[in-house]
């Protein structure tokens, strides 16, 4: 298993377009779907998969 710790900058945290453009992203840079579905984010012990935009918005990342 695999940990990678990402920062967020923006002042207004994971919103819907920047949640949006780190899927994309990761859709673009991992073009097998199973190993997609496999990847998740955990944010104060919720943990959603990140190919789910609605969830990964749901889990509402603050700055830092």
């Amino acid at each position: 298993m695999y940990e990678l710790v990402i920062r967020v900058f923006q002042k207004n945290g994971l919103h819907v377009r920047s949640a949006a453009s780190f899927i994309a992203m990761l859709q673009d840079a991992l073009m097998d779907e199973i190993i997609q579905k496999n990847i998740q984010i955990e944010y104060k012990g919720r943990r959603v998969g990140v190919t789910n935009l609605l969830s990964l918005v749901s889990l509402k990342v603050r700055q830092g």
